[in-house]
């Protein structure tokens, strides 16, 4: 393994570790109540990140090498304002609390996340790599700091989440002092349509995907027995599974960069595979290791019967190994512009998700969940591999 996918694997698994122990603070200096709280402000952040990126995002790292940074930045950021100001509009309409903070902090998220598309599609994967772990380190730090030195509750949260995203800010603008020098709005017509038209299915297609893995809370707390219980448990099979994805999604941005930058489709597949390989492999391996780790060592963290845990982890398993290579396909999509790929692929799993969620939570409950979200995974899949094998025929028959 190279040492850029190396170090991209330790910065995924920091990253989550981080977001573990931000959660853990939480539940301690604010207890479930403020957790709440929170879960609202970052819900507040993600509605002005989603927005956003409908220009200012993925479909950056293909758009770049092609129309240039310094003209596509202006523009994403004069979309990022427009976001906020739509999400003023719905929060304000749901009464959501700290209105203010939570745009400035999803501006914030949204200039960062600008700044590491913008890396990515000038293939600056070490600068890349450094904004991401500022991110998280700085967050963890900063709350931290101001949990235990004053006593303002949320308002501590908040405070350290603004520093956070402050620092992020500027590191990425040190990493990118060009583009901000000699930027300008000069796309043409055709120019703006194609951000518009990739930035539009690489979005809708990250909607659909975020709808097939949260969904199924909504199916359960809604339709089965003890919902809230089953809720809470398919959330901890979730956190799980997006552990053992970890590799998989820290390789498949490296993949996305690469592709980008050339036009060798058979460079593309040497990638493809490799990355497809390991992810699968550690995927694999994380997920035995998980069923083979005694209860009683689990148990002091869960407050639930873990082998009822596993049982549901055990219908959860084909999805997870499906998603897997639903992850590396649609990021080599993305490095050469199909958006429309994924958005197909996306499509397809939220719709398959909420059909068999609602045939089988009624009455299975957390397992019906389970299976659901693997047929659902399998099926995005499956579309993944068939455009996969589309897009090889195309081109080894020009």
């Amino acid at each position: 393994m190279k040492k850029v996918e190396f170090l991209s694997i330790l910065n995924r698994a920091f990253g989550m570790i981080s977001a573990l122990l931000l959660v853990l603070l939480n539940l301690h200096f604010v207890q479930v109540e403020g957790q709440g709280t929170i879960a609202l402000i970052n819900f507040g952040i993600l509605i002005v990140a989603t927005l956003s990126q409908f220009i200012g995002g993925g479909a950056l790292i293909y758009l770049i090498p092609r129309i240039g940074e310094n003209k596509i930045a202006l523009p994403s950021i004069i979309w990022i304002v427009i976001s906020a100001s739509i999400t003023f509009v719905l929060l304000l309409a749901l009464g959501a609390p700290f209105i203010g903070f939570t745009l400035l902090l999803g501006i914030l998220q949204s200039l960062f996340v600008l700044q590491q598309m913008i890396l990515l599609g000038k293939e600056k994967i070490g600068s890349y790599q450094i904004l991401l772990f500022t991110q998280s380190g700085s967050s963890l730090f900063f709350v931290t700091c101001f949990y235990f030195t004053t006593d303002w509750g949320i308002m501590a949260f908040i405070s350290g989440q603004l520093l956070s995203f402050i620092v992020t800010a500027s590191v990425g603008f040190y990493h990118t002092p060009q583009v901000w020098k000699k930027m300008r709005f000069d796309l043409s017509k055709n120019d703006l349509q194609q951000t518009a038209k990739l930035g539009g299915y690489a979005q809708l297609g990250n909607i659909f995907h975020l709808g097939n893995q949260r969904s199924y809370l909504y199916f359960l707390e809604n339709l089965g027995a003890e919902g809230k219980i089953f809720t809470g448990v398919f959330s901890i099979l979730m956190y799980v599974a997006e552990a053992l994805w970890s590799v998989v999604k820290s390789l498949s941005s490296i993949l996305a960069s690469r592709v980008a930058q050339s036009s060798d489709f058979s460079e593309h597949l040497l990638l493809t595979k490799r990355y497809l390989v390991l992810g699968i492999t550690t995927t694999v391996f994380g997920t035995l290791c998980f069923l083979v780790i005694p209860n009683s060592w689990l148990a002091p963290f869960v407050d639930f019967d873990i082998a009822f845990i596993k049982e549901g982890f055990f219908f959860l398993i084909p999805g997870i190994v499906a998603n897997t290579i639903t992850v590396s396909f649609a990021h080599l999509f993305s490095g050469r512009g199909l958006h429309q790929y994924n958005f197909y692929s996306a499509l397809t799993g939220f719709a398959v998700a909420i059909l068999c969620s609602s045939l089988l939570i009624p009455t299975d409950h957390l397992n019906g969940a389970c299976i659901a979200a693997s047929t659902a995974f399998i099926s995005q899949s499956l579309v993944q591999i068939f455009l996969f094998f589309r897009l090889k025929k195309k081109e080894f028959s020009v």
